[in-house]
């Protein structure tokens, strides 16, 4: 280089100090200027409606604004200062006279670097899962420890999980709500600031039927007949662990529903509500699932959402 020669000095790059709060620049802005964080830490963040959504967050060493500066974009979204920040500006003045006397497959490497981490910041920002309802519930139902939820903290958790939106959060909570699977009480943070469940496991019955809803099978509790359905509620009232041979099954069926056959007790063992002893011949009623089954035909308004 010949430092006699303007058109070949370096430009170096400008010292800049954000204190904390303050913005760096906004979603939208067209500066083409790249930043090197030297101390402190920035925040990026979007704004949905009037709340803010963190996205990441930087530290020293890191770039910012690298594609508005290589790939004249416009800020993606916007970034403040969590703490007080210094800067290195690297404005297009500052680039150009660095690229000069960088060789042409250089440039390429780099140019094609910044696409590619561009489109894999890009992925991981896209949410998990188009519809937050069917993953929301199971979050639920696995988060539930028989004490009240705080509405803040599981919509905090379940967005840093997926990268769903508050708003599609919230919007899965009042469906939840509508169906009659949750109740939102007052809490500390205000009115229906607290999640309560009195049936956990309704949610889990829930993911199960939007499974086969998706899968375009049948949901098994629904396929029932009216006298199939009336042999469980009899079966329901017994609390007594139950151990029976195929015929004695049938004839205590019977007794409820005198139209009870064999079917029932077949379609019983398909389901897994009657399952096969450990002494031969004898089939052992599976109280767990019977409730499950039960649990699901009593809501299956709430299930289906024909309640809504």
């Amino acid at each position: 280089m010949n430092p006699g020669n303007p058109i070949n000095q370096f430009i170096p790059p400008t010292p800049r100090c954000v204190p904390a709060g303050s913005l760096v620049f906004k979603q939208g802005d067209e500066a083409r200027e790249m930043f090197l964080i030297e101390e402190g830490e920035l925040l990026a963040f979007d704004n949905k409606g009037n709340e803010e959504r963190e996205l990441f967050r930087m530290g020293k060493g890191s770039l910012v604004g690298v594609t508005s500066i290589f790939e004249h974009e416009p800020k993606h979204h916007s970034v403040k200062a969590l703490t007080e920040v210094k800067l290195s500006v690297v404005d297009e003045a500052c680039m150009a006279s660095l690229l000069k006397a960088t060789p042409v497959w250089l440039l390429t490497v780099i140019k094609t670097i910044i696409s590619r981490t561009r489109v894999a910041k890009q992925h991981t920002q896209v949410p998990l899962f188009s519809d937050p309802l069917e993953s929301l519930s199971r979050f639920l139902f696995l988060r539930y420890m028989g004490k009240p939820l705080e509405m803040v903290e599981i919509v905090h958790e379940y967005s840093w999980l997926t990268r769903a939106s508050e708003e599609s959060i919230r919007g899965a909570l009042r469906s939840l709500v509508r169906r009659s699977m949750i109740n939102l009480v007052a809490g500390e943070n205000g009115p229906d600031s607290r999640i309560i469940i009195e049936q956990p496991m309704l949610l889990d019955l829930f993911v199960n039927y939007l499974i086969c809803e998706k899968t375009k099978r049948k949901y098994p509790p629904f396929q029932l007949s009216p006298r199939e359905k009336s042999c469980l509620e009899f079966l329901n009232l017994e609390k007594a662990v139950l151990t029976k041979e195929s015929n004695d099954w049938l004839k205590y069926l019977q007794v409820a529903n005198p139209e009870a056959s064999v079917a029932e007790i077949i379609k019983f063992q398909e389901l897994g509500i009657l399952y096969r002893d450990r002494e031969p011949g004898r089939l052992k009623l599976q109280r767990i699932k019977l409730e499950h089954f039960l649990l699901a035909i009593h809501n299956e308004a709430s299930i289906k959402g024909s309640c809504l």
